[in-house]
């Protein structure tokens, strides 16, 4: 049994346990529920047998259990950009429980031009990244597509990312929910 924080390549925090999802696994939430949703940041109880000697070691989990987590309203919380407070439309979270922040505002606090072509319904930000609306696929640099588990969308002609954009797509350091805002530093 492994109890941690799994990331998107479902490896656990401590680097130690990568997941390897079967049609036989049993992924449920804490209330014994069959989950759908995304486990990627999420507090997992894991239930394994064989693992690999690889580091990290690799599973195939017989059951997964996705635990509860404090909800917490985004909508409420500062967006902090290199220490500041930036003015910004509120995030919030999808139902999939994806925190959705602001593009436009963060971008261009990080000091990045960000273009809208309307045709194409996509951004270009700065000389080398690049998303279109409703596909989950963001370019980085001409490198492969990276994908979130998650498509940028337009709320009140605002495009929102996941928060994760701006760690995994832009590179910034710190990209998180804190006690009373979220950090991109």
């Amino acid at each position: 049994i492994k109890v941690d924080v799994f990331n998107k390549d479902l490896v656990s925090l401590d680097n130690s346990l990568k997941l390897n999802i079967t049609a036989d696994t049993e992924i449920v939430s804490q209330d014994g529920k069959a989950f759908k949703g995304d486990l990627a940041n999420r507090k997992l109880v894991v239930l394994y047998g064989v693992s690999t000697r690889s580091i990290p070691a690799q599973t195939n989990p017989s059951k997964i259990e996705v635990l509860f987590e404090e909800a917490v309203d985004v909508s409420t919380l500062d967006i902090v950009v290199n220490n500041k407070k930036i003015d910004a439309p509120s995030a919030y979270t999808n139902e999939q429980g994806t925190v959705m922040v602001p593009l436009r505002a963060i971008a261009e606090a990080l000091g990045y031009d960000v273009v809208w072509n309307d045709t194409l319904q996509s951004v270009m930000i700065g000389k080398g990244i690049s998303l279109t609306i409703g596909k989950d696929s963001y370019i980085y640099m001409k490198t492969t597509p990276i994908q979130l588990g998650t498509a940028p969308t337009v709320v009140e002609e605002k495009t929102f990312v996941p928060l994760s954009f701006f760690k995994e797509v832009v590179r910034v350091n710190n990209a998180q929910v804190l006690q009373s805002q979220i950090v991109n530093k």
